[in-house]
């Protein structure tokens, strides 16, 4: 169904991203150095992976396989897409480009969301206020500034 695709894209695919990532860093021989020098971003992109157990998230995935394939087969595209643009000199320009148009998605969808509008009319909104890093896993609107009530 239509929902299930659109559930595979939205929580399972980067909860698999995730799980993907800590292996990749986990299985290279620079992972005792990777562990010094992993931050909040690291931590930030691996935490999905780890919000239900391994078994649940297996059978989930089991469940939602044909969408899940299919949105990590657009996703893979999308990173050699972006491998191309990188292993190419002098394609800088491109990569930041590809960066911006990321960025105003993100920014897009983020005012979207605090507008509760899917309707797609808002691209291209002012850039809505950052929730943090709880406000971004959960979903929750930016609190209101105590000078507006």
């Amino acid at each position: 169904s239509e929902h299930d695709s659109a559930l595979a894209g939205a929580e399972d695919l980067p909860a698999f991203l995730g799980a993907a990532l800590v292996h990749a860093a986990s299985d290279s021989a620079s992972w005792p150095e990777v562990q010094r020098l992993a931050g909040g971003n690291f931590a930030q992109a691996v935490s999905l992976c780890g919000l239900l157990e391994p078994a649940a998230l297996t059978k989930h995935w089991a469940m939602n396989r044909e969408h899940l394939l299919a949105k990590m087969d657009a996703l893979i595209e999308e990173l050699q897409r972006l491998r191309g643009l990188l292993a190419e000199a002098g394609r800088e320009e491109a990569v930041e480009d590809y960066l911006e148009q990321a960025d105003r998605s993100r920014h897009d969808w983020i005012a979207a969301r605090e507008r509760a509008d899917w309707s797609g009319e808002g691209r291209g909104a002012a850039p809505a206020r950052d929730a943090g890093f709880v406000g971004r896993l959960f979903g929750f609107r930016p609190r209101e500034s105590r000078s507006k009530k």
